[in-house]
């Protein structure tokens, strides 16, 4: 069973990613024109005692990654070592 999430931190208008977990329990950031990619710490916002994280269905999740919402920039440090496959985005 698919989860989708939608991470904001308290103070911002908007939402700064859109995380995804399947029936492989691998936390997935969708990233706009690369895919739902391995981010294990994705985790720690979903889980543990960050704060900003709420349960989205797909139809949301879809409608944020296609507003852009998780667009990274060179600033963004990517996760390191050993990862699972990056799957593609569902269309619908």
């Amino acid at each position: 069973m698919e989860k989708w999430w939608k991470i904001q931190e308290p103070s911002d208008p908007a939402p700064f990613a859109v995380v995804y977990q399947g029936d492989d329990f691998v936390t997935r950031r969708a990233v706009p024109g690369e895919g739902l990619v391995d981010w294990p710490e994705m985790s720690t916002w979903i889980y543990g005692p960050e704060i900003g994280a709420k349960r989205i269905d797909r139809a949301e999740a879809l409608s944020l990654i296609k507003a852009g919402v998780g667009r990274l920039d060179s600033s963004v440090p990517r996760p390191r070592g050993p990862r699972a496959e990056t799957i593609p985005i569902p269309r619908k």
